[in-house]
């Protein structure tokens, strides 16, 4: 019987964490604006649009940059999406 109480209580707990993480996206998701952004990359010919959820355009452009060199883009444009 110990075995049954203990697997009840471990999946009680995985959908707690679950309720929990599900509740952190939705807050996070709500509370952040939508930006999109189009970009150049040097020596390339393409334009690449970009889309980030951000709490303002200097976070949005942090996010855009991660990764890459700064000196190499050319950005366009960094908008805010409208709320629909």
């Amino acid at each position: 019987m110990a075995s049954a109480d203990t697997a009840a209580c471990g999946r009680a707990d995985k959908v707690e964490v679950l309720q929990k993480m599900s509740n952190f996206v939705q807050n996070t998701y709500e509370n952040l604006n939508s930006y999109t952004s189009q970009l150049g990359v040097l020596r390339e010919n393409e334009l690449h649009t970009s889309y980030f959820r951000a709490k303002d355009i200097p976070e949005a452009l942090d996010k855009l940059y991660y990764g890459r060199d700064a000196n190499a883009l050319n950005i366009f444009s960094v908008v805010l999406n409208p709320i629909s």
